[in-house]
């Protein structure tokens, strides 16, 4: 039987790390899919005019009447101001944000796709990891950029940048290791 290679501390720890980044973009970007094409479907028929009179059926009775004898018509002024700001139908808008919203959440699959590849490779030849290091510096650049953006501290840019570094420090380790 084959031995396994030794792991030090932080190659296990870059391991799991990027084992548990791997599930949990997978389960994200999966789950984020689904509901825009839920989302998509049920928008599909919706324009201004319905949203406005779907808004109006939900306010109280009296404030609909209070509404009424002023002459305020919900489903009319969103579908105004929806054309003077030439926006397009409401399910035509929906679906271009939901479009880019397809965009993002097929990048979070890639992130998985990645974290997975690099988990497995790190478990199974710590020696040859001179990729890693380019895929932690890359991961831990990009929490980094996230955060400057953000201008605050922020949980998930903190762990994805956590998990950028781990595989940083592993892969130099390994490499240091092996000359």
């Amino acid at each position: 039987m084959a031995r396994r290679p030794k792991h030090t501390s932080i190659a296990l720890a870059a391991i799991a790390a990027n084992a548990a980044l791997a599930i949990a973009a997978a389960v994200v970007g999966t789950a984020g899919i689904i509901g825009i094409l839920i989302a998509t479907f049920r928008v599909a028929d919706e324009t201004w005019i319905s949203i406005g009179t779907t808004i109006t059926a939900q306010l109280p009775a009296d404030l609909v009447q209070l509404l009424d004898a002023f002459g305020i018509d919900i489903p009319g002024l969103l579908d105004q101001a929806a054309t003077s700001a030439q926006l397009p139908e409401f399910g035509d808008l929906v679906r271009q944000v939901l479009a880019v919203g397809v965009v993002v959440l097929a990048l979070v699959l890639q992130v998985a796709l990645a974290a997975g590849l690099v988990a497995r490779e790190l478990w199974r030849s710590p020696r040859g990891v001179e990729w890693h290091q380019v895929y932690g510096g890359f991961v831990a650049g990009v929490a980094l950029l996230g955060l400057l953006v953000l201008g605050a501290p922020n949980l998930w840019l903190g762990l994805l940048g956590a998990v950028g570094l781990l595989t940083l420090v592993a892969s130099r380790q390994a490499l240091a290791s092996r000359s």
